[in-house]
């Protein structure tokens, strides 16, 4: 899906993704695969997302205010573990 797809489908959601196609010029996400999405991050984690690739990415969809600076930044604790969500390629 492309990025503006992406953001129709799921808007003000967190959207984690992989297959993630980048503009070289820019570094803007062009187009993705969405692998799981949620109001927050709590329900993102709850779908208990799986993926065997180290390439992956979460977005939050929304406009960014000040209300919701907390939670991007509680969203990008995600790395705390996510060796724990994530399937190792074999």
């Amino acid at each position: 899906m492309t990025w503006q797809d992406i953001c129709r489908a799921y808007p003000e959601e967190y959207v984690l993704m992989t297959e993630l196609d980048y503009d070289d010029a820019t570094s803007t996400l062009r187009a993705a695969t969405v692998i799981a999405h949620g109001k927050n991050r709590d329900e993102l984690l709850a779908q208990n997302p799986r993926t065997t690739t180290d390439e992956r990415a979460i977005y939050y969809t929304g406009r960014v205010s000040p209300k919701s600076v907390q939670a991007l930044l509680e969203a990008l604790e995600f790395n705390d573990f996510s060796d724990d969500l994530f399937d190792k390629p074999t």
